[in-house]
């Protein structure tokens, strides 16, 4: 559980050591005041009490517990300086307490305003917490605010961090627009020039894009006229082949056609041959025939038809040069072989 900051205030009365009556009776009428919270008229009566006595741990003291209550944190802290350089050892642990808790207030009052001193202000405070636990371990209230102090002060850190982040962040957004800006201020005092040079930019773009769109249409047309060269290479290849391949198909066939012809030839021949010798074997024998003699029976009155034949054998007579006999009996001979 967070509980605020402990603020002692510690006020001395010692009215035996105070070697002055009215000194005694300023700072016993201040303390009346102070309980009731007339803190300004305590204050009075405190400053009127070192008027008369400046060196009084005391007087001091309690000034400085006032001046705090009414947010006076750098009076406070004078006077609380003053209580301990009096050198009385009773009132210096409680000095350095309320000095701390004085440095903490200004540094909270310091945090949106100035970071880097409200920082300082809380190390101030953390020393002078640590000083009275020193002098007094029993404190517990220096030890709450030691702790309190030290988580305050890194979150402190960490804004800072980030705050720095931010403004840094921030300038380098306002540089880029104050850049731009100006750019745009040369451009347009530039005037045709700016124009001209943005043109040109532009230019020098499409005639770059220009010129890669040209290259790789030419590679391409480049791709594509190897791709029909090859093409029409492969092809003469083939047709290459093709056209050896019918002169070697035309090379064997007519060997092999004359390989077969050659017996159908000699058949032809033998048959021709045969065919003329029986015809000259049914000439012999009808010649044969015919010269061969004649018996009586054979002999006698002939036909008119026979005798016909009789005088077509004389007319082959005198044409040959042999004798042909005519039968009575026709000679029957046989179909001679056709020669196809």
């Amino acid at each position: 559980m967070t509980r605020p900051i402990a603020v002692t205030l510690t006020l001395l009365i010692l009215f035996a050591s105070i070697s002055f009556a009215s000194v005694e009776k300023e700072v016993k009428n201040g303390n009346l005041l102070y309980n009731n919270k007339r803190y300004k008229e305590a204050i009075k009566l405190y400053e009127t009490a070192l008027s008369e006595k400046a060196d009084s741990g005391i007087a001091n003291f309690n000034l400085g517990s006032a001046l705090y209550k009414e947010g006076s944190y750098y009076k406070a802290i004078e006077a609380f300086n003053k209580a301990i350089a009096s050198n009385r050892q009773n009132l210096i642990s409680s000095a350095d307490y309320n000095i701390g808790n004085a440095s903490y207030k200004i540094g909270n009052l310091k945090e949106k305003s100035d970071i880097v001193k409200a920082k300082e202000l809380y190390d101030t405070a953390l020393k002078f917490y640590k000083r009275s636990i020193d002098l007094n371990n029993n404190d517990k209230d220096a030890k709450f605010n030691y702790e309190f102090v030290t988580k305050k002060l890194q979150e402190l850190k960490e804004t800072q961090t980030q705050k720095e982040r931010q403004e840094k962040e921030k300038k380098q957004e306002q540089e880029k627009e104050k850049s731009s800006q100006k750019k745009d201020e040369s451009n347009s005092g530039g005037g045709g020039q700016g124009e001209e040079e943005k043109k040109e930019g532009q230019d020098a773009q499409s005639k770059g894009e220009q010129q890669e769109k040209l290259q790789s249409k030419k590679k391409q047309e480049e791709e594509k006229g190897k791709s029909e060269e090859d093409s029409k290479k492969q092809e003469a290849e083939e047709k290459s082949q093709r056209e050896k391949g019918r002169a070697e198909e035309e090379k064997v066939r007519p060997e092999e056609e004359k390989g077969k012809a050659r017996p159908q030839e000699a058949a032809g021949v033998e048959e021709e041959e045969k065919r003329e010798e029986a015809r000259k074997k049914e000439e012999a024998k009808g010649l044969e025939f015919y010269q061969s003699p004649q018996s009586q029976e054979e002999l006698g009155e002939m036909s008119e038809q026979e005798a016909k034949m009789l005088l077509e054998g004389y007319k082959g007579e005198e044409a040959t040069g042999r004798t042909v006999r005519m039968r009575k009996k026709p000679i029957t001979v046989s179909e001679p072989l056709k020669d196809w």
